[in-house]
C-alpha cells in the first residue's frame, strides 16, 4: 500500500506541476492536496490498479479545472477594468456577462464530465462516496481556513 501511495503522489505531483509551472509553489496547497489524496484513498478503498486509473483521470481533471480557474481569474480582472470604462452600453455589458457565463459553464461541464468519466473505474457506491468526500473535504478546508483567519486577525 505504501508503494501505491508513493506512486500516486509521484504521478499526480508531476502532472499537477506541469500545469503550475508559471506559479510559485504553495506549501499549504500541496499539503492539502496530499491529505486529500490519502483521505480519498481511504474513503474509496481502491485497489492498486483502480487507484492508478482513477488518479490519472482525476489529475487530468484537476489540471483542466486549474486552467479554467486561471481563465476565470483573468476574466475577473478584465471585468473590473471593464467597469471602470465610461459610456458603456447594454450591448457591452451583455458581452461581458456572456464571457463570465461561458467560463462558469465550462467549469461546471468539466466537473460533470469528470464524474461521468470515472463511472467505468469506480463502482456506483464508490462514485457516491466520491461525491460525498468531495463536498465534505472542501467544507472542512473552508472551516479550517476560516478558523485560521479568525485567529490571525483577532486582537490579542
Amino acid at each position: 500500500m505504501k508503494y501505491l501511495i508513493a506512486l500516486i503522489f509521484l504521478v499526480s505531483n508531476f502532472s499537477f506541476a506541469q500545469g503550475m509551472m508559471d506559479k510559485p509553489p504553495h506549501h499549504m496547497r500541496e499539503r492539502f492536496k496530499e491529505l486529500e489524496k490519502i483521505k480519498l484513498l481511504e474513503s474509496l478503498n481502491l485497489d492498486e490498479e483502480t487507484a492508478i486509473r482513477f488518479f490519472t483521470r482525476r489529475n487530468k481533471f484537476l489540471n483542466e479545472q486549474q486552467k479554467l480557474f486561471n481563465q476565470r481569474e483573468n476574466l475577473v480582472k478584465e471585468a473590473e477594468n471593464f467597469l471602470k470604462e465610461k459610456n458603456l452600453k447594454d450591448k457591452d455589458y451583455d458581452v461581458m456577462i456572456n464571457k463570465i457565463k461561458l467560463v462558469e459553464d465550462k467549469l461546471l461541464h468539466s466537473r460533470q464530465k469528470f464524474f461521468e468519466s470515472v463511472e467505468d473505474i469506480l463502482t456506483k457506491e464508490q462514485t457516491i462516496k466520491l461525491f460525498i468526500f468531495d463536498y465534505k473535504f472542501k467544507q472542512e478546508i473552508r472551516k479550517m481556513l476560516m478558523k485560521r483567519g479568525k485567529r490571525k486577525f483577532s486582537p490579542e
